[in-house]
Formats: C-alpha cells, structure tokens, sequence
C-alpha cells in the first residue's frame, strides 16, 4: 500500500523488488512434501537469472524490471544476493538456537529488503547519512520479520517450521516439536 504514495518511477522501483523477492519467497515455501534438491536447483536457476539481469541480460518481465531498478537506482547486488542466501535457509529446517542466529536470518530474508529499498526512496546527505539510513532499515526489517515470525507460528509449524530460538523455548519448558 505504502508504494502507492511514492512516484512513479520509484513506485515501479518497489514493485520490482517486491517481485524478486516474493518469487525468490515462493520458490522455498512450496518445500513442504516436495524434493529440496528440485527446489534448490529451482532457487539456482532464479539466482542464474538474477545474474543474467545485473549482467544487462534480463530474460523475462521480473528480471527486465529488477535490472531497470538496479541500473536506475543503483541497488548493490549484494543485498540482491543476501537475500537469495536468506530464503535459502528456508529449504533447511528451521532451527536457531539463539536471538542472534535468528538475527541473521531476519537479516537475510528481511533486512536485505529495507537495504534496497533505502535505494530506491532515495537518501539525501552524505556517506554518514546513508550509512545511518542503511542501519535503521535494516533494524526495522528484522523487527518485521520477527513480527512475521511470531504470526505465523501456527502455520510455520504446520510446515515443519519453528523460527523461536532453541533458547527461549527451554526457559519455557517447550521445544520446536512441541509448538
């Protein structure tokens, strides 16, 4: 909703980047019951793609778009590939022992969405400026993932998910398998 507001070429900007990243998404989230060596091979094959478009070769709407918003905007494509590395975890079981192992995969599936988006609505000033705008969406990714996560509880389990750390489970008397 919020990318309504924006300009139009930022607007087409966000959708870009939304794209990527719910089909990058969708690629792991079809893991249950399915071989995760097709699904990886899958994510292989979009990440190909990803750097057939940096490279100016975009094969295809999702990618033609991707490669506009990083050649217009400038989007590094290490946060491109952060989070590839990100929902890859996702073919994996989820287990995270501690807030700070399920800090890096917020970073991962989330905070590397607010990294590009910083590009995209655009900061003004300085290096410093940027850098400090970088690390405050980052924070908020990770507390929009955690928000995420404490939604889909019910349904992540469903899945053979549980994102709460090993940790705070025990303190509680609980276990993954028992949520």
């Amino acid at each position: 909703l919020a990318s309504s507001f924006l300009p139009v070429r930022k607007r087409r900007g966000a959708y870009a980047v939304y794209a990527f990243c719910r089909l990058a998404d969708d690629i792991v989230d079809r893991a249950e019951g399915r071989d995760k060596s097709l699904l990886t091979a899958e994510l292989d094959l979009y990440r190909a793609g990803v750097a057939e478009a940096l490279a100016g070769r975009p094969e295809g709407p999702i990618f033609r778009e991707l490669w506009r918003c990083v050649r217009d905007f400038h989007v590094p494509a290490d946060v491109l590939e952060e989070l590839l590395n990100g929902v890859a975890c996702d073919l994996q079981p989820a287990h995270y022992p501690t807030w700070a192992d399920l800090t890096g995969y917020c970073e991962g599936v989330a905070s590397s969405v607010g990294s590009m988006c910083t590009y995209i609505f655009g900061v003004t000033g300085d290096e410093a400026v940027r850098e400090r705008a970088v690390k405050y969406a980052r924070t908020l990714g990770v507390a929009m993932q955690l928000t995420n996560i404490l939604r889909d509880v019910g349904e992540d389990a469903g899945r053979g998910r549980c994102y709460l750390p090993d940790a705070d489970l025990e303190t509680f008397g609980l276990s993954a398998e028992r949520v």
